[in-house]
């Protein structure tokens, strides 16, 4: 077990010789180090010591008792800088209130013991004086960077000025000192760029941490100061080093709130098992159990020998003991997630890489080394910009810092080839930065090529439709094809900035030109007037040009050379807000695939967005979703969305972005599994032609129903001189459910019969072709991904309308869903409607207009099909936007359209039938969503409800025969944007709303109501 052939002065303990998994031999390795610091005969005495400590059972798991839920006791500040203080509170399982700073009032503070603030850039006097009393009467403040002097003061501090890095890695560590207070960590990663200088002015406050650079030597300068009102931090504490940053809260918490250690503790131990979709160690370990030549075994072996240690520590009272335990644990299963993570064959692994002179101070060499280390295949490299470049463009000024270290394009191809990483060159379209040159600005200005809003006001980006902004950044792209041997040309910000823009003098004239249109009131008839369809579509078709005209002409220099995009996550919004009608990219094969940017950290809308962004692509090119890991503080939040790609069915994926961080904390994650095989993209290899049958609506068959597949080696371009390849049918996670048949040269297509169980599946083609005599190269490609539904997802997916007329729900507007849910568990016969057709609508005795998420849904067509049936007996409920607010028009302008938006919440009714008691006349009630529509009564419309400044927010009227209510709250919808059943007075207003409509006896408004 000791190799002693260096002699005795350095003796060396070998992995092979002791038998031991490597976290045994660590902890041994460990205690012979510690024993070699004395002596040779003290190492032996160290391993005797050691191989004792390793060999002993660790305590027997019993399970802990339940414990009572929480209280909700600290309140966070969100905003900018709270995702790493959120991370920590929910790995400590420290309930908490999410507050605006508006919020930040002595009222609304007196229920908590401790405000967290991790960014606080503007106050007002109302914000101070409700910190201030709540720290009077006893509550604790955590405040980060920002110090304003009556908070400097209550936490016994002063600020001595502002400190930007003298030198790369000044504030790279936060050191405690040795008397720090108990569960505090020796040290902190942190990384930051700068921060204030403080010192303590209280007798009672004192220095708790100091700033270390990354050599290890202290600055000198304070970065935590506490004292008995709280803490202050000198710079906001950023993502990354989760672990230490969690011992680092859960420490300052401790110290204020002792009381609070049982539940911190608790709280991290309940955790521990609770990674990616599994929600326990043992549920991991049943998936781990399959595994051959997998480290899984052991680091989960290791988890559970540390929960029972968690276990014991929380009986005995040790809490921050407990704590240190089980976040150790947490990190053991963390990487056993990682191993179980398959490395696919025959997918995209790319970062996007904002800096066109690789990561930090790496230079090109260490960023493509790294890269291509930790199995991935692709970067896209910021290199160009509407207003510069960074090689010697002759198209676009040269940045400053590429006229002094070079061409920047020519270096990062040399290094990314020799890598083996395929160079995709990224171009920042229309937006020209924060800091474009003065001289080219104000050449543009000149020429008027910049943006307008519908104000008039002047915005730093490229208007799409000026013919001389199109052919430079046209010209452009086609010169870097030219000149370098680049994978690909990537577009970005290709879309305008807002649905605010662009309404420039030169976007009037060309949209009236190419129209044949005459506007009489521009903007506004364009905004929401009579021409609001025709401008949408120009003004979308500027955006397209551009995209087609590159597609055409790159493919005509340089076929090889991919075309790509990264697009906003929603099309059917996107191409409204911002111009981007991605679809049509796709669907007239504009694009060799796109890469949709799906920044959240939410798992369940990553999946949504990503199975949404099949449909649409129907497996014309392949999809790449952007995973935006910036936004994330583990790396299992990483792992996690990269297996839901697979399992949604991408065909790859993209990292936003390439950081140190990001090399540090997810690489090597991904490395243990998912990326642990090299690949190649499967854009690379558009060989095979897929057909498969029409279905009930796109790739979607019932199951019982056969589905013929036809598989094709058909594309092969010349110099293949031999081939083979196995079809397979795999799960759309990559496990292969059955083998289809073996292609060849002899043989180069098949049909099949499936008839799989409910499930998504794809069909992959998988082998070698040979170009020469000896050259082989790998291929995969896979089919679109098609679902197979049972019964129930069909009724689901595809609902048949109801015999007799009753309730529909648009459930592609915002709200929709939570109001059809909330209509069934109250037994109301509500069912979905989806393109308002005249089929729906007749099956609609009332009918609840949420705000369309597309607004051009709502065009001339739709809007008069449903006021026609409205006048005819229908009844109709519109909601937010829906009343007629911004881009929608008003279903009935002569009883209500939308007038404003206000971010209050408090509404009352103003009139209601005495009957119905739930909504009492002058009672004020809160409404879930953070904003509502005031209305403008028309002249035959009932004020029935209002806010707090006494504007209309709920409005009925009679047109025809039929009854109409327009109503400002975002009912369904919560704070956070994500549909939920309304409860208590929005509940009540809904179901009063609906009887009303629907005409019940004794609803909650009668005709004789109506009156003035």
């Amino acid at each position: 077990m000791i190799d002693i052939k260096r002699g005795l002065k350095s003796p060396r303990l070998m992995k092979a010789l002791t038998g031991l998994l490597p976290e045994e031999f660590e902890r041994l390795k460990g205690k012979f180090a510690l024993y070699m610091s004395r002596s040779v005969k003290g190492a032996a005495l160290g391993l005797f010591l050691g191989i004792l400590w390793t060999c002993a059972p660790p305590p027997k798991y019993i399970p802990l008792p339940p414990a009572p839920k929480p209280r909700m006791e600290i309140a966070l500040v969100r905003g900018k800088y709270a995702n790493a203080l959120e991370a920590c509170l929910r790995a400590l399982g420290l309930p908490y209130a999410r507050l605006s700073q508006e919020d930040l009032t002595e009222d609304t503070l007196k229920v908590f013991r401790m405000v967290v603030v991790p960014y606080l850039p503007e106050s007002s006097d109302t914000v101070l004086d409700g910190i201030e009393a709540f720290v009077r009467d006893g509550g604790k403040l955590m405040l980060f960077y920002s110090l304003p002097d009556r908070l400097a003061e209550v936490l016994g501090v002063r600020m001595l000025g502002y400190l930007r890095q003298e030198y790369e890695g000044q504030f790279s560590e936060i050191r405690f000192g040795k008397d720090r207070p108990p569960g505090l960590p020796e040290r902190v990663r942190q990384s930051s760029w700068n921060i204030y200088i403080v010192e303590p002015t209280s007798p009672e406050a004192r220095v708790l941490a100091r700033w270390y650079d990354r050599r290890g030597r202290d600055t000198g300068y304070p970065a935590l100061v506490y004292s008995p009102t709280g803490c202050y931090m000198s710079h906001v504490l950023l993502e990354g080093d989760l672990e230490d940053k969690t011992l680092m809260l859960a420490g300052l918490v401790g110290h204020f709130l002792p009381d609070l250690w049982p539940t911190m503790a608790r709280g991290a131990f309940e955790r521990i098992g609770r990674v990616g979709g599994f929600q326990s160690l043992e549920a991991l370990g049943e998936a781990v159990a399959s595994l051959r030549r997998s480290k899984a075994p052991g680091l989960l072996r290791a988890a559970e020998e540390l929960r029972a240690w968690t276990a014991r520590y929380i009986r005995e009272g040790r809490y921050p003991k407990a704590l240190s335990s089980s976040l150790k644990a947490r990190r053991k299963v963390v990487e056993a997630y990682a191993e179980v993570q398959p490395s696919r064959e025959g997918e995209l692994r790319g970062i996007w890489l904002h800096s066109a002179f690789g990561v930090a101070d790496w230079g090109w060499k260490k960023t493509a080394q790294m890269l291509a280390r930790s199995g991935f295949n692709a970067i896209f490299a910021n290199m160009l910009w509407g207003s510069m470049a960074h090689y010697p463009s002759e198209v676009l000024p040269v940045s400053e810092q590429a006229r002094e270290e070079g061409d920047q394009i020519a270096e990062a191809v040399k290094w990314c080839h020799r890598y083996e990483l395929e160079f995709h060159v990224w171009m920042v379209n229309n937006y020209l930065g924060s800091r474009p040159p003065e001289d080219f600005l104000e050449k543009l200005r000149a020429e008027g090529r910049l943006q307008r809003s519908w104000d008039g006001k002047e915005l730093p980006w490229l208007c799409p439709s000026h013919p001389e902004n199109r052919r430079m950044e046209k010209e452009a792209l086609l010169e870097v094809v030219r000149r370098y041997p680049v994978d690909g040309v990537h577009f970005d910000y290709i879309r305008y900035p807002g649905a605010f823009a662009c309404y420039c003098e030169g976007c009037r004239e060309r949209f009236q030109r190419d129209t044949g249109i005459k506007v009489g009131r521009w903007p506004d008839d364009v905004i929401s007037g009579q021409y609001f369809a025709d401008f949408q579509a120009w003004r979308r078709e500027q955006v397209t040009r551009l995209v087609r005209e590159v597609s055409r002409e790159v493919r005509r220099i340089r076929p090889d050379v991919k075309i790509s995009a990264a697009v906003f996550s929603n099309w059917t919004t996107a191409r409204f807000h911002v111009g981007q009608d991605w679809k049509l990219w796709v669907d007239k094969g504009y694009l060799d695939f796109v890469c949709p940017m799906n920044y959240t950290t939410d798992p369940g809308q990553f999946r949504e967005w990503v199975s949404r962004q099949v449909e649409w692509t129907e497996g014309k090119i392949p999809l790449y979703p952007g995973i935006g890991a910036y936004k994330m503080v583990g790396g299992e939040e990483v792992l996690y969305q990269v297996a839901l790609a697979r399992a949604t069915g991408a065909d790859g994926f993209v990292l936003f972005s390439y950081t140190p961080r990001a090399a540090r904390d997810f690489f090597p994650l991904l490395r243990r599994g998912a990326t642990k095989a090299k690949t190649s993209p499967p854009h690379r290899w558009d060989w095979a032609s897929f057909r498969l049958p029409e279905g009930l609506g796109g790739y979607r068959y019932s199951h019982g129903d056969p589905i013929r597949a036809e598989v094709e080696l058909d594309r092969f371009l010349g110099g293949v001189r031999d081939f083979q390849a196995v079809a397979v049918l795999e799960r759309s996670s990559g496990t292969e459910v059955r083998p289809l048949g073996v292609l060849w040269p002899g043989q180069s297509s098949l049909s099949v019969l499936l008839n799989p169980p409910p499930g998504t599946y794809r069909i992959a083609v998988q082998g070698w072709i040979r170009k020469g005599w000896w050259r082989k190269e790998r291929f995969a490609v896979r089919s679109p991904a098609f679902r197979v539904l049972s019964s129930k997802e069909v009724a689901e997916a595809f609902p048949s309308l109801p015999e007799e007329p009753g309730v529909g729900v648009y459930v592609d507007g915002w709200g929709g869903r939570g109001i059809l849910e909330a209509f069934r568990e109250e037994d109301v016969p509500a069912f979905p409607v989806r393109d308002l057709s005249t089929e729906e609508l007749t099956a609609c005795r009332v009918l609840v207009l949420a705000q369309p998420r597309d607004v051009l849904i709502w065009d001339g067509e739709v809007r008069s099909r449903v006021r026609d049936w409205v006048e005819v007996g229908g009844g109709l409920l519109a909601t937010h936007d829906a009343v007629g607010y911004r881009r929608l028009a008003p279903p009935f302008p002569e009883v209500a359209r939308g007038k404003g938006r206000l971010e209050r919440r408090r509404w009352r009714v103003v009139r209601i039938n005495s009957g119905f008691a739930p909504l009492d006349l002058d009672k004020w009630f809160s409404h879930s969503y953070y904003d509502h529509i005031t209305l403008a009564p028309g002249p035959e419309g009932v004020v029935l409800a209002v806010d707090e400044a006494g504007e209309a927010v709920v409005v009925a009227g009679t047109p025809g025969r039929g009854r109409y209510i327009a109503c400002g709250l975002a009912l369904g919808l919560g704070p956070d944007d994500q549909d939920r059943p309304p409860e208590g007075a929005e509940l009540e207003l809904l179901m009063a709303a609906m009887r009303w409509l629907w005409r019940e006896p004794g609803a909650l408004w009668k005709r004789s109501d109506m009156s003035p």
